[in-house]
């Protein structure tokens, strides 16, 4: 199921314009660093010194998750598909030197903790106004698939433990930090 998926969406949605929207979409430097830059600036121009102070704990609690996303990729040592299934699946994104570089660091995408991390962080913080962040946070764990950087599985689990990690960032946050608790519900 899980090959035949990656296959399906790695193969059967081909096409040149995907390739850049998606490369873009897991390029670290394409789409992360700026959108964390625009909410250092967003976050600072509205609350100031509490600004930078969630901007920190953000931060923080996603780089918590890249950390715990490494060391469960060194305990697993699960497969990367673009190595494990390497003569069937297109690599797009191997061009710009994005390709499969560490063969068995499958489990979970980091790229899908992260992001769904900052997602749950932010939408405990903000409410509903931040939820469509887990829209952005599922197409980035798409993009993994259809690079064919992660199975499917990898990227459930790395959603999966991302949203735990940043709900429990941020309800630690809110009960302990009084700065957070100007954005109690």
């Amino acid at each position: 199921m899980d090959e035949s998926l990656l296959l399906a969406m790695n193969l059967g949605w081909a096409h040149p314009y995907l390739d850049l929207f998606f490369v873009w979409l897991s390029s670290r430097f394409g789409l992360a660093a700026p959108l964390v830059a625009v909410l250092l600036i967003l976050f600072v121009w509205r609350w100031r010194v509490d600004g930078v102070k969630l901007w920190l704990l953000l931060a923080l609690v996603v780089g918590g998750g890249d950390q715990l996303g490494l060391t469960l990729k060194h305990v697993f040592k699960q497969p990367r598909p673009c190595f494990d299934m390497a003569e069937h699946v297109r690599q797009p994104d191997h061009v710009l030197a994005e390709g499969c570089r560490d063969s068995h660091a499958g489990l979970p995408s980091n790229h899908t903790l992260d992001f769904f991390s900052a997602a749950a962080f932010l939408t405990v913080v903000f409410g509903r106004r931040a939820a469509p962040l887990f829209a952005l946070a599922l197409m980035v764990g798409i993009s993994r698939i259809y690079l064919a950087m992660h199975y499917p599985s990898q990227v459930a689990v790395g959603a999966s433990l991302g949203a735990l990690w940043g709900w429990l960032g941020a309800r630690l946050g809110m009960q302990y930090l009084p700065f957070m608790r100007r954005w109690r519900a």
